[in-house]
């Protein structure tokens, strides 16, 4: 065989591609959700207080 090629290896490869796009998609949505939750941990308790101090002064 010339350079040692046989198709199988070629999909293999082809599909060990694809694999290592999969699985670097997932572990970007997985950081992104990580980053939003970490922000609403803050956000979301000092929004709730901020918005139970102006209940009292509207009148």
């Amino acid at each position: 065989m010339w350079l040692e090629l046989r198709p199988i290896d070629i999909l293999r490869g082809v599909q060990a591609f694809f694999d290592r796009i999969y699985h670097l998609g997932f572990g970007a949505v997985r950081e992104l959700v990580s980053y939003v939750l970490a922000g609403a941990v803050f956000v979301v308790p000092a929004w709730l207080v901020l918005r139970l101090m102006s209940v009292g002064g509207r009148r």
